[in-house]
């Protein structure tokens, strides 16, 4: 006999906004071979919103995908759902009727998997008693949409380094403090300012010198300047070196976002093994 418990399974449930209900089911699924000497068992996560008013398909599609960003920051590796399922509420409990329609979407494969989840950002547990008043946030802000899809993009590994993945970074960046902090402000002083208010956290290491080859480096790449031009400019192993630098600050800023302060950030990272 092979049981499978599922009474201690995190239930999660929480209002994003008023018209959305979001929650988190554990599942699993069990298959063996022919023979019944082998089984495995897989376990699932099942995401469910839902809808007090009627929405549509771009609706529904959306609040799937901003979900998936959540994840993708959280393992800091890209998701994607599974399966993709539409359940008609007022049919549900009627078995005449079929009350379920299944979306096929075609989807881009990623060469990176979150398949260590020691590696991962956070889990669950890390962020439980705060997750409510984060989630809320991170679907119902919307300046931070478009930061929020460059640090997507920049945690998706491609099997190589350019410079656009290091512009990609700081552009994201550079928008976090003109939308959060201070319009109007050079790049130097944003960096500046921010490794300032970021100083306790144990993993950054940031220094002077590093934010003046940023800031000529992003001029370089951004306008396509003759060689010479700029005094710190850095490429190769360097460029990736900055660019690891800056992807943590660019973490602090969106951790900060949704509500974690400089402590509360340090113990996310302490307990990341990533």
């Amino acid at each position: 006999t092979f049981c499978v418990d599922l009474s201690n399974t995190n239930h999660v449930t929480t209002q994003i906004d008023d018209g959305c209900t979001l929650s988190l089911e554990g599942e699993t699924n069990i298959s063996q071979d022919k023979t019944g000497m082998r089984v495995e068992v897989e376990q699932i996560s099942t995401l469910k919103f839902a809808f007090s008013n009627l929405i549509s398909m771009r609706d529904a599609k959306y609040k799937i995908f901003v979900f998936e960003q959540f994840l993708s920051f959280a393992t800091l590796a890209p998701v994607k759902y599974k399966r993709f399922l539409l359940i008609d509420k007022d049919k549900q409990n009627d078995r005449t009727k079929n009350s379920t329609i299944e979306i096929y979407d075609e989807k881009e494969s990623t060469l990176s998997k979150p398949e260590r989840f020691l590696e991962y950002l956070f889990v669950y547990e890390t962020i439980k008693e705060s997750f409510p008043t984060i989630i809320k946030r991170w679907f119902t802000e919307k300046d931070m949409f478009p930061i929020r899809a460059h640090l997507i993009d920049s945690v998706g590994h491609k099997g190589a380094f350019c410079s656009t993945d290091f512009l990609t970074i700081i552009q994201a960046i550079d928008g976090f403090y003109c939308r959060f902090r201070e319009d109007g402000i050079g790049l130097k002083q944003i960096l500046s300012n921010l490794k300032e208010e970021f100083k306790e956290i144990s993993i950054l290491e940031i220094s002077d010198y590093d934010i003046d080859c940023i800031r000529d480096s992003r001029h370089y790449y951004s306008h396509l300047l003759p060689p010479g031009k700029k005094k710190h400019v850095v490429d190769g192993l360097e460029l990736y070196d900055l660019n690891h630098k800056l992807r943590k600050l660019l973490l602090c800023c969106i951790l900060n976002f949704v509500g974690f302060n400089n402590d509360e950030i340090n113990v996310i990272f302490n307990k990341s093994n990533n």
